[in-house]
């Protein structure tokens, strides 16, 4: 019970350095729903678009990772909800 979408247990692989996963909260997925113009995107669909975006920004940015993208967004969003 109250792991059906699994955001504890990403939570859970990010704390222990896994670099390659999302934790797809609200603050995650909002923001690529309002940068994509996206109704809805799933934890699955976070995790996904994040990959690929590592992929595109790799080449210029070779550290970036899935876990970085991750916090670097959450970051962005709670400064925006703390400027509200």
């Amino acid at each position: 019970p109250g792991q059906t979408k699994g955001t504890s247990l990403a939570y859970f692989w990010m704390l222990t350095g896994t670099e390659d996963m999302v934790k797809p909260d609200r603050h995650i997925r909002g923001f690529l729903q309002d940068q994509l113009g996206l109704r809805s995107v799933t934890a699955e669909d976070a995790l996904d678009i994040l990959r690929a975006c590592c992929e595109k920004l790799r080449p210029e940015f070779p550290f970036v990772t899935v876990r970085l993208l991750d916090y670097a967004i959450w970051s962005y969003q709670c400064s925006r909800r703390a400027a509200d």
